[in-house]
């Protein structure tokens, strides 16, 4: 269960940053800066989360607003890179 787990988080985080290192047609910094951008948010979300105690619900007297905003964070830190990847593939069309 716990590879299952982890292999699901790797797809849910790498891939994204992968699609993007290597998609044709874009400029390699701008790739990578993409990338990079797709790969550390949800470092991000989760260092915020641990670092806080009242967003990880390890204080005894968090208010109920702070582990909702936890929680917000926690799932958003796997979404993030998949709209990150959606807005790089999108950046340069214009509708007319």
């Amino acid at each position: 269960m716990r590879a299952f787990a982890l292999g699901l988080i790797a797809l849910l985080v790498f891939l994204p940053a992968i699609l993007i290192l290597f998609a044709p047609g874009k400029a390699l910094g701008i790739r990578i800066r993409w990338s990079l951008a797709a790969f550390f948010t949800p470092i991000l979300a989760f260092g915020l989360i641990q670092f806080m105690p009242a967003l990880a619900n390890n204080a005894p007297q968090a208010m109920q607003f702070g582990r909702l905003i936890g929680l917000i964070l926690a799932g958003s830190g796997l979404i993030l890179p998949w709209l990150f990847f959606a807005a790089f593939l999108n950046r340069s069309r214009r509708t007319s």
